[in-house]
């Protein structure tokens, strides 16, 4: 599926995602409470922002709360996380899915000293041109967490941390 598709596919998800919690892309305008002013842009502008470095995950849109964070992805073709993983059939390493995990994590929750992970599962693999949904929650000592994509679960469990 080409880049345009997606993010027509997407852009339903992005807005039920957005309300005045949301985070937004570098780049795009921000009001005094460092939300992005939705009635003075349009959704379109979400995706004219230029894409990541190849070893970063393209993040569509975010949201945050005290306790929870969504977060729409865009896993892209150029990741340089698919070299030789496998040649001809690419999947994205779990270990990746692990480590942008921890990242949105520790930019939804603010600074955690993470001390281990529980029941991990990686259900089904991700491939170059997926979106994916991640879904975390906070509660004391532990993040849980879910990544999925069109409604089917591709991997959850549970990050475990010091407050």
């Amino acid at each position: 599926m080409k880049i345009p598709d997606i993010r027509l596919l997407t852009a339903e998800q992005c807005r039920a995602l957005h309300n005045d919690n949301a985070q937004t892309l570098d780049g795009l305008p921000i009001g005094a409470q460092g939300v992005l002013p939705v009635t003075t842009t349009t959704w379109n502008d979400y995706y004219r922002c230029a894409p990541p470095p190849a070893d970063e995950p393209w993040w569509l849109c975010r949201e945050t709360t005290p306790t929870t964070y969504d977060g729409l992805l865009w896993v892209d073709h150029g990741l340089a996380a698919f070299a030789g993983h496998f040649p001809g059939a690419p999947v994205l390493p779990g270990v990746i899915l692990l480590l942008w995990m921890e990242q949105a994590a520790g930019d939804a929750f603010g600074p955690l000293t993470f001390t281990g992970l529980r029941d991990v599962k990686f259900r089904a693999p991700v491939t170059p041109g997926t979106h994916l949904l991640l879904r975390l929650t906070r509660d004391t000592g532990r993040v849980t967490f879910a990544w999925s994509c069109a409604g089917e679960r591709r991997a959850q469990g549970v990050l475990l941390h010091h407050d």
